[in-house]
């Protein structure tokens, strides 16, 4: 991954000078619930909400833009081939890591989204939702329990991807709906 990023920025400091097809940008593969799809989300500013307006789209603007301000040339440049990372958010309201584990063990990625680099798994506040606290009291489990074996056949799943993506977990609860 360090390499394929590397290799990328290299290119980026100067295409022209390239031989050969340009490095691939990095892919990010996000899976969430809603707070991931961006609902609720907004920013004062018409026309800019949800999914435009929700963390993903922003974390990639916010990386590529990073990335073209110290690049030598094209540093105002929106041109989309000179990005230095490609995110792909697949996102529903009320889905858990269990959802996740489904579409990634039934491969139901778009072609895009499919083999990334880096896969994150935003699941964890629906994974503490009281549905998923009632699903692991109907199976005589405690909630810890049940977030454990969801995130562990997550993992699994994640270990049999062709890519084998790098895993980050992004924790984002902040809520108090479990006491």
């Amino acid at each position: 991954l360090v390499r394929k990023l590397e290799q990328r920025y290299q290119y980026l400091q100067s295409p022209n000078e390239s031989e050969g097809d340009p490095p691939p940008p990095v892919v990010i593969t996000i899976l969430g619930g809603s707070v991931t799809a961006g609902v609720g989300c907004a920013t004062g500013i018409p026309r800019i909400r949800n999914e435009r307006c929700a963390w993903p789209t922003r974390f990639e603007q916010f990386v590529n833009k990073l990335a073209k301000s110290t690049l030598r040339s094209h540093a105002d440049d929106d041109d989309e081939d000179l990005n230095l990372i490609t995110v792909h958010t697949l996102a529903v309201g009320g889905t858990n890591t269990a959802t996740g584990q489904a579409v990634l063990e039934y491969d139901i990625l778009s072609k895009d989204a499919s083999n990334p680099d880096i896969l994150i798994n935003a699941y964890s506040t629906n994974d503490m939702h009281v549905l998923t606290l009632n699903e692991a009291a109907g199976s005589n489990m405690t909630i810890r329990d049940k977030v454990f074996s969801m995130s562990q056949d997550f993992v699994r799943t994640v270990l049999k991807c062709r890519s084998r993506p790098v895993l980050p977990w992004l924790d984002d609860y902040i809520g108090n709906e479990q006491r």
